[in-house]
């Protein structure tokens, strides 16, 4: 019996946590600004539950990658599922950069967090068929990216 190591148990969870720091890194560049300068609608959420929230969608969207990746079919659907959680986590990225690190909190962050919307909700809907599992571990993400995205129109209508 062959006991073979599976790297993506370590690459994944690996990509998920540099995504992660990146993006925290440029968010707390930017929070002494973000906390003086940027008027939030009534319905922001506080520092706190922001942190908690990502912290715990990074960790369901990487168990989501981990499940996708080790169960799913290779073929164009695998591909594109996985595509898609890659440009998920370059859009974190850069919804961070440019929202916290260069204070666009306009029509250019409201964008990206439009485009990250979609992305995650294409990630549940892809892979509804093939693992509710899956599907169920995004719901999380689904629900709080929209409410981020409506916290973004907010910040820019007012601002």
């Amino acid at each position: 019996m062959e006991n073979k190591f599976k790297w993506n148990y370590v690459v994944i969870p690996a990509i998920s946590f540099v995504t992660w720091m990146i993006g925290r890194f440029y968010t707390y560049k930017g929070l002494d600004w973000y906390r003086t300068n940027v008027k939030l609608p009534f319905f922001a959420p506080s520092e706190w539950t922001s942190i908690f929230m990502w912290g715990s969608i990074f960790v369901l969207a990487t168990i989501a990658a981990l499940f996708v990746w080790n169960t799913f079919e290779r073929g164009f659907r695998f591909w594109l599922i996985i595509g898609l959680f890659i440009t998920n986590a370059l859009l974190n990225i850069i919804f961070c950069y440019l929202f916290f690190n260069k204070h666009m909190i306009g029509a250019t962050a409201v964008l990206d967090a439009a485009f990250l919307t979609l992305n995650v909700y294409l990630l549940v809907f892809l892979t509804w068929p093939k693992s509710r599992v899956v599907s169920w571990l995004l719901m999380p993400y689904v629900v709080w990216v929209t409410f981020a995205t409506a916290v973004s129109i907010g910040i820019w209508i007012i601002n």
